[in-house]
């Protein structure tokens, strides 16, 4: 089965348990059936095909080489999984609603995922409690994962500082940052009103400067405008050097429309995907 003409997974090799690329990924048919090395059932292993090499001292012998058709696609589905689908259940299998009030921000978004390259600058999604930031950036993932094949890793901001504090007693803190600082593209939901403590903000702030010296693909969803975050990174020197770091890496995009959770008559999520 050729990989690059199946028409179930279209050239991609995997798939995700949810739409638009939310969910947990998995190899399509047509890698685990690779033609080229014989997939799954490969002698040489997932991956890999036995080919005859010729050596002046021991003659022909056999290698396990990487498989050109599907070894690569296998990495990626092993880098995935590495890092997780943390994207908010609720919003598994779901697609955004197009009401007029958001038609202009899911167009920007849309573009943006279609022109991304590694090293693209992100954005920062601003707006009041249930306008739907968080559904925006469950399927701006999946957007991405679908076209682009890149690892994202989705945090909730206040979860991923609970990780980092855990980390600290069992020793996996330094994996922790070392994962959130290098990953492809990172995406922050949900920048709380206040830190807990001086060490969670220089923590996160210190993740997002690195991102920011190595051009890593960073987004941001927060309900604070501009003046809420720089009271939010301490203000002074500090405050005003992450708003600057932000205005660079992740620009202020603001969403606006009424909050979908008090909606009296709220009928579930529906509408075409990004």
């Amino acid at each position: 089965m050729r990989i690059d003409s199946c028409q179930h997974c279209h050239g991609t090799g995997y798939h995700h348990t949810g739409r638009d690329g939310t969910g947990s990924a998995y190899l399509c048919e047509c890698v685990r059936a690779c033609e080229v090395c014989g997939g799954d059932d490969s002698p040489a292993g997932d991956g890999f095909r036995l080919v005859t090499l010729t050596s002046p001292d021991y003659g022909d012998y056999e290698a396990a080489v990487q498989c050109p058709a599907c070894y690569g696609i296998r990495q990626i589905l092993r880098r995935m999984r590495a890092a997780g689908d943390d994207t908010p259940p609720r919003h598994s299998g779901a697609r955004f609603q197009d009401r007029p009030e958001q038609a202009a921000i899911r167009r920007t978004l849309q573009a943006w995922v279609a022109a991304w390259i590694p090293g693209t600058p992100g954005f920062t999604l601003v707006g009041p409690t249930g306008v739907g930031k968080s559904f925006l950036l469950t399927h701006l993932v999946g957007a991405l994962r679908s076209k682009h094949r890149v690892i994202v890793r989705y945090e909730d901001v206040g979860s991923l500082v609970q990780r980092l504090q855990r980390g600290i007693a069992s020793g996996g803190i330094t994996a922790i940052i070392d994962d959130v600082e290098t990953v492809e593209v990172l995406v922050l939901d949900d920048l709380p009103r206040q830190w807990g403590s001086t060490w969670a903000s220089e923590t996160i702030g210190g993740v997002l400067r690195v991102r920011y010296d190595h051009q890593r693909t960073t987004v941001i969803a927060t309900n604070h405008d501009e003046a809420g975050l720089r009271e939010l990174w301490g203000g002074g020197e500090w405050g005003e050097r992450m708003l600057s770091r932000m205005a660079q890496m992740a620009p202020l995009t603001r969403v606006g429309g009424q909050d979908g959770r008090s909606m009296p008559t709220s009928p579930a999520w529906r509408g075409s995907a990004l």
